[in-house]
Order: C-alpha cells, then sequence, then structure tokens
C-alpha cells in the first residue's frame, strides 16, 4: 500500500515539475513595478528615491514623479 502511494506521489510531483518547467519557459514578458507612497508626514520622497536608487545603479530604469510640488518634479534616475 505504501508502496503505491508514493509511487503515485513521484507521479504527481513530476507532472508538477513539468508544468512549472513550462510555465517558466513561456514567461519571456517583463513586467513593471509601480509604487505609491501616500500619506501625511515625512519620509516619502526618501523611501522613494531609495527604492529607486539600487534599480537605476543596476540599469533596470526608474523614474520619480512628484505631482505634490509646485513645478513638475519628474526625473529619470
Amino acid at each position: 500500500m505504501e508502496q503505491v502511494s508514493n509511487e503515485r506521489y513521484q507521479e504527481k510531483a513530476a507532472l508538477r515539475q513539468a508544468s512549472y518547467a513550462r510555465k517558466k519557459a513561456s514567461a519571456t514578458e517583463e513586467k513593471g513595478l509601480i509604487i505609491v507612497h501616500t500619506g501625511p508626514g515625512k519620509g516619502k520622497t526618501t523611501a522613494a528615491l531609495g527604492l529607486a536608487e539600487p534599480g537605476a545603479r543596476h540599469s533596470h530604469g526608474a523614474s520619480y514623479l512628484d505631482p505634490g510640488r509646485h513645478t513638475a518634479a519628474r526625473s529619470e534616475l
């Protein structure tokens, strides 16, 4: 009985692994990430720039948009 359930487990595990491999092989689209910092108080700009800096440093590209300022402060990092 235990041998049968172990064989069935191995079959199901192989099917799961094959399904994962197919999904991974077909995943060619890159997706972006948008993070919005809101709320009262300080630290939103610091947090945004702190998250954007490593991405810009590693050539992933990052944009910073601050519509709350008097002038449109938008920069490509």
